[in-house]
């Protein structure tokens, strides 16, 4: 049922997560099968959620930062359950992806509704011309929902492979489908993830996707090339305002206030929230320095005049994971963070070099599917969710999860 809590709300995903969290844990400790627990991952999401309490513990604002931080521990044990259903249930990632299969393709056939008939199945309306947000009504997200669960539909695609007559056919219907519904959603930053994606993908699995890149490359064109000549309003929002944004020639020359006059990565608003994220970790003391000013605390100083450069820097997040991270939790956060990218990065190397030197290398697509959804769901060089929002961790943590069972499994060969 989780897969479908994101068309009802979020209060429903926290029940099924919670609901699911106490029931696993209670059979472990019934069965004794304390085992499941004793994982070098678990220990490491363990030490970063004590790490978490601590800096909110000493932070200036310590009840409303501990709402976030104590409770972190449920994404922890939402990865303990999927391993501990996955082991005791060979069918059961291959029908949780299956799920958010049939999930994604309700988003995609409402959002394609929603865009011809100017409001979805529920009635929402589009509330901005170039944004179609389908069940998530006034939360423009529907293109980063799609792309953060982008991987669990590869997942069951590999799964169910050999199953289809035709799966490079599949493989680009699915691709293709994806990609509407992310262009759709007016989202630039998921539409260029989406393709970091899967270049990415593409290059590590070199010799085995020859013909399936030709296709996402014809497949991309298509889709650019309608959006160019037959819709102005998405040539304005894709193409036209990104340029605008990167070069800074509509907002930042006119303020004169900008950091960055000739290039930027991010939008003038985002810009903002981001530089003042860095300006707390720039200008704070030596313990901001190092532990930051606590989870969820950048709206309480983004405010303060010293870490503004910008005439309104405020917002609940700075829009961006590494900046958050480095504000809210300090150099030691950041730490365990790059400590995560390199971890990601050299299972991708290791990959990369071993199709390299031999195209007829077994290749597990399903943990490099993974692997790369988890990568780009932390993108360093991207406007982001907030690292502590409930729909941002149920996607992350379900990605981490679905690997973590999917490493268990290959390793007693039962996936």
């Amino acid at each position: 049922m989780l897969p479908y809590s994101f068309i009802v709300g979020p209060l429903i995903s926290e029940i099924l997560i919670l609901i699911c969290n106490v029931s696993v844990v209670y059979i472990i400790i019934r069965h004794k099968e304390f085992y499941f627990f004793k994982k070098k991952l678990i220990y490491f999401l363990a030490i970063i959620n004590l790490y978490l309490i601590f800096s909110s513990l000493l932070s200036e604002h310590i009840i409303f930062s501990l709402k976030s931080s104590f409770f972190y521990f449920r994404w922890i044990l939402l990865v303990v359950s999927i391993y501990y259903l996955a082991s005791n249930n060979r069918n059961f990632l291959k029908y949780l992806c299956l799920n958010f299969l049939i999930c994604f393709l309700i988003f995609f056939l409402d959002s394609h509704f929603q865009l011809i008939f100017e409001k979805n199945i529920l009635g929402y309306k589009i509330l901005v011309p170039h944004r179609i947000s389908s069940f998530f009504a006034d939360e423009l997200i529907l293109g980063g929902f799609v792309l953060k669960v982008l991987p669990l539909l590869l997942v069951c695609f590999f799964i169910y492979k050999k199953n289809f007559k035709y799966p490079k056919t599949l493989f680009i219907i699915l691709v293709a489908i994806a990609f509407s519904t992310i262009i759709i959603s007016g989202e630039r930053s998921g539409i260029y993830l989406f393709l970091i994606f899967f270049l990415i993908f593409f290059l590590v699995n070199v010799h085995k996707f020859k013909q399936e890149f030709i296709y996402f490359l014809l497949v991309v064109f298509i889709f650019f090339g309608s959006v160019y000549f037959l819709s102005e309003t998405y040539k304005v929002r894709i193409f036209t305002n990104f340029y605008n944004s990167i070069s800074n020639k509509v907002f930042h020359n006119e303020i004169g206030r900008s950091k960055f006059k000739n290039f930027s990565l991010f939008s003038y608003e985002h810009e903002k929230h981001i530089t003042s994220a860095y300006l707390i970790f720039r200008k704070g003391d030596l313990k901001t320095k190092l532990i930051g000013i606590g989870p969820k605390n950048f709206r309480n100083f983004c405010g303060i005049v010293k870490y503004c450069d910008y005439e309104n820097c405020c917002s609940s997040h700075p829009h961006n994971i590494p900046f958050q991270v480095l504000a809210e939790t300090g150099l030691i956060g950041f730490t365990l963070l790059i400590f995560v990218y390199l971890k990601l990065f050299l299972i991708l190397w290791k990959i990369f070099l071993s199709n390299l030197k031999n195209n007829k290398t077994r290749t597990n697509f399903v943990e490099i599917s993974l692997v790369l959804g988890i990568f780009i769901l932390l993108f360093p060089l991207s406007t982001s969710g907030s690292f502590f929002h409930n729909k941002f961790n149920i996607l992350l943590f379900t990605l981490v999860g679905f690997w973590h069972a999917t490493k268990i499994k290959k390793s007693t060969k039962k996936f």
